[in-house]
C-alpha cells in the first residue's frame, strides 16, 4: 500500500486495518504484527511521489528529534539542586534559591557581553544538531 494513502482505521491487538486517505477511494490494507501491510481492495487512483517523499522525510525527522524543553529542565534542575530537592521548602529559602539563579543568570549574561563567548554546548547536542543539518542538506539536495 502506498504510504501517501493509509490512515489507520483500526487496531486490534498487533493487527492494524489501514484505509485509503481518499474517501472516494476503497483502498484497504491489514497489516499483521510488524510485517509489511498487504493490500485487501486496490486503490482508484495513483500516488502521489512527492508528498510520500516528504512523508518520510517528516518521519525521519521525528526520529532523530525528540521534543524536550531541555532549557526549562536545565533551570528546573538548578534551582532543585540549590534547594537541596526539598519538595516544599520554607518561602525565604525559595527566595534565596531564585536570587542564586538570578545571580547566576546575570554572570552568564555579563561575560557574554564582555567577551562574546557563550557556554559551549555538550558534544552529545552539537553531534545531534549535526545530524539534523546533514539530513536537511541531503533533503534539499534530492531532484
Amino acid at each position: 500500500m502506498r504510504k501517501d494513502c493509509r490512515v489507520a482505521q483500526g487496531i486490534v491487538n498487533t493487527t492494524v486495518y489501514w484505509k485509503c486517505e481518499d474517501r472516494s477511494c476503497p483502498g484497504r490494507a491489514i497489516q499483521y504484527g510488524s510485517d509489511q501491510p498487504g493490500m485487501k481492495k486496490p486503490h482508484n487512483h495513483s500516488g502521489d511521489e512527492d508528498k510520500c517523499k516528504v512523508e518520510e522525510f517528516k518521519m525521519d525527522l521525528k526520529r532523530l528529534c525528540h521534543k524536550t524543553n531541555n532549557s526549562l529542565e536545565g533551570w528546573h534542575h538548578r534551582l532543585n539542586t540549590d534547594l537541596n530537592h526539598i519538595i516544599h521548602p520554607h518561602f525565604y529559602m525559595f527566595i534565596r534559591a531564585i536570587q542564586n539563579d538570578y545571580a547566576y543568570n546575570s554572570a552568564i549574561s555579563s561575560r557574554h557581553t564582555a567577551t562574546g563567548a557563550i557556554p559551549s554546548r555538550k558534544k552529545l547536542f552539537v553531534n545531534r544538531n549535526a545530524r539534523l543539518h546533514d539530513l536537511e542538506n541531503r533533503y534539499k539536495q534530492q531532484p
